[in-house]
């Protein structure tokens, strides 16, 4: 018959999915949830001095990224244009 693709297309999904149980869960590695706001991965408590120093040193990088991502394209920019230049005078 004519449906035979779309058929064991499904047969194969059923099958995945059946195969869930039975794979190792990520979380699964001792941590229990105890309520609604815990995702049962423990979290390391950090100072707040630290985590100030933390996200000033990401935003430094960010920075630092972005002012050479401009330079970049200001370079590039200008070489594009002095070559149009040069090609439409000469």
């Amino acid at each position: 018959m004519g449906f035979g693709g779309s058929v064991q297309g499904m047969i194969t999904s059923l099958k995945n999915n059946s195969r869930r149980g039975k794979r190792v869960n990520y979380f699964d590695k001792g941590y229990k949830a105890t309520s609604e706001n815990n995702s049962g991965i423990p979290v390391k408590k950090i100072s707040a001095k630290k985590l100030r120093t933390i996200k000033k040193k990401i935003k430094e990088e960010n920075r630092k990224e972005e002012v050479r991502i401009w330079l970049i394209f200001s370079i590039v920019f200008t070489v594009i244009i002095a070559f149009s230049i040069k090609f439409i005078f000469f």
